[in-house]
């Protein structure tokens, strides 16, 4: 679920303040402490490869956030999907991955030990394609799929940068 600054209804708009909310933004019921997490990630960055192995190969961690600048396009356990622009808050429920469209900065509010679990899941996969590299490519035998070197330095850099 995305929603454009413009679209959040106004509660308060008085000289120098204007306040928005959107209620029933995601249900955090069930959930402990959450993170604040912060990525960058560059164009044509698709975690899908690193979610193979998690229940539906998706991220099963609900995700709060915000996309400072860039595009990115969130694929939902139903297969639709969703267009996140510059500017849009959004609710991810559990069962998403991401592909980057555009370089990304985003800020993200998630239970902490569910999305620690995937996170750490990813870096595992991160030290096996990379141990595993061609000068090229890296692929997961049987996964169809190819992850440029430079794709995955830049993952490996905003994991790094999601656990400071």
């Amino acid at each position: 679920m995305r929603i454009a600054k413009n679209d959040i209804p106004v509660r308060i708009d008085a000289p120098g303040a204007v306040a928005r909310q959107q209620t029933n933004f995601g249900d955090a019921s069930g959930y402990g402490k959450i993170s604040g997490e912060y990525f960058s990630l560059g164009a044509g960055a698709d975690i899908s490869p690193l979610l193979k192995g998690l229940e539906g190969d998706l991220c099963q961690s609900p995700h709060w956030g915000y996309l400072l600048q860039g595009e990115l396009t969130v694929t939902y356990a139903d297969e639709t999907e969703e267009m996140i622009r510059s500017g849009d808050l959004f609710y991810w429920p559990p069962g998403h991955t991401v592909r980057i469209g555009n370089d990304a900065e985003v800020i993200l509010f998630s239970p902490q030990d569910e999305h620690s679990k995937v996170i750490d899941h990813m870096l595992g996969k991160m030290g096996w394609l990379t141990s595993n590299a061609s000068a090229t490519s890296i692929t997961k035998a049987g996964s169809g799929r190819a992850i440029s070197k430079s794709l995955m330095q830049g993952l490996s850099l905003a994991a790094v940068r999601a656990r400071r």
